[in-house]
């Protein structure tokens, strides 16, 4: 998703969500939370235009973005646009990574900072709706800027390095989802650690 797009599981959500709408008639919902988001968002906007209309709302909670910026630039995000949602937590990690639509709503979350911001468990919920803010805090609008920067200086020849680097840094944390990962966090760090030495 980082240097190319689409990829497998974009691919995979268009061609589910066609076929989801010739069997079920009416209004859709469609929705991901992490890549599930980016996916969501690639499903709707991949689609025939006769199924992107019969969606209500698109849910893209802090999913990244896209390797460029043109998704963005397209007819069909443009109508798309007042039925889409993303969602981001005030100290935004993931959901700022790489180009990404600044039409983003903010969502306090019980956690300052650090991984659980990731996780809607932690998003605040008063009277039935989403807390939101005006605005990401000083660590999200910091981590805007450098991740897109990080992204957008990079060569084609570096993607292929830099996607195998994190892969091998993903798999030295030896766990299988991010709420292990905090809990061993001491543990993660050293694997991750000793799989950035062997890189």
């Amino acid at each position: 998703m980082a240097f190319s797009t689409p990829v497998p599981a974009q691919e995979a959500a268009a061609d589910y969500l066609a076929r989801l709408a010739e069997k079920r008639p009416g209004g859709l919902w469609v929705g991901g939370h992490s890549k599930g988001g980016n996916v969501a968002l690639h499903a709707v906007l991949s689609v025939d235009k006769s199924v992107r209309d019969r969606i209500k709302r698109v849910y893209n909670n802090e999913g990244p973005g896209y390797c460029d910026d043109s998704i963005f630039h397209t007819g069909a995000y443009d109508e798309l646009l007042a039925r889409y949602r993303h969602l981001v937590p005030h100290a935004a990690f993931l959901g700022m990574f790489l180009a990404h639509d600044n039409d983003y709503t903010v969502v306090e979350n019980k956690h300052q900072i650090g991984l659980m911001q990731h996780d809607v468990a932690f998003w605040k919920i008063q009277n039935g709706e989403l807390v939101t803010r005006d605005e990401l805090n000083a660590l999200g609008r910091l981590h805007d800027v450098l991740l897109k920067n990080l992204v957008f200086r990079l060569t084609q020849d570096d993607c292929p390095v830099l996607e195998d680097v994190a892969d091998r840094l993903i798999d030295g944390a030896q766990v299988d989802c991010l709420l292990e990962a905090v809990k061993k966090l001491p543990v993660v760090a050293v694997h991750v650690l000793q799989a950035w030495l062997q890189t």
